[in-house]
């Protein structure tokens, strides 16, 4: 707690390298991504009132940058499935009905508030919208084509392990990490 009522808790603790992902909406559960040395990196969940882990999804792929839509069942992420970093959006916490909605690579997937719009960072690293429809109980959720919004000298790579971009609630502002130039490089 922020407030400082309750006592600090440990949630998990191996040997393996771990970086936090997302918060449920609810805050019953943690997504973080796990270094494993058979599998890559995976998506993880913990349980925050029991402390149980268990894989959400561990394949021979790396998965990473995960982030939970606002109503908390659908989960944005990132893989390498196709050969190149792309976003994906798939049911949660089943993890099903998994679709690509980068093309061309992309990485740090962000839902607007509304959850009417998906943001992620291209290869190029331009920040990149998808409109995101309420579909029917097949495929709960319908996407647009990307577009890009914008490029900028954003200071990191999509793949690494912290976002370099975020958007505001409603998406109209975007905080950038923003990489310094040399002077001579105009």
């Amino acid at each position: 707690s922020i407030s400082g009522a309750t006592e600090r808790r440990l949630l998990t603790s191996d040997n393996s390298v771990k970086i936090l992902n997302d918060w449920s909406p609810d805050g019953s559960r943690l997504i973080y991504t796990r270094h494993d040395v058979s599998t890559g990196l995976d998506l993880w969940v913990i349980d925050i009132a029991t402390g149980i882990t268990e894989p959400l999804l561990a394949t021979p792929h790396s998965e990473t940058q995960a982030r939970i839509s606002p109503d908390g069942q659908s989960i944005a992420y990132v893989s390498d499935e196709s050969g190149v970093l792309e976003s994906y959006v798939a049911r949660f916490p089943s993890m099903e009905d998994a679709t690509k909605v980068s093309v061309g690579g992309g990485g740090q997937p962000q839902w607007r508030s509304d959850q009417r719009e998906l943001f992620y960072l291209s290869l190029e690293r331009a920040v990149m919208s998808v409109d995101v429809s309420e579909g029917d109980r097949l495929a709960p959720l319908t996407f647009g084509p990307p577009r890009q919004l914008f490029r900028a000298s954003i200071a990191g790579d999509p793949g690494d392990a912290r976002d370099f971009f975020a958007a505001n609630a409603d998406g109209t502002r975007f905080l950038i990490d923003y990489m310094l130039r040399d002077e001579g490089d105009q």
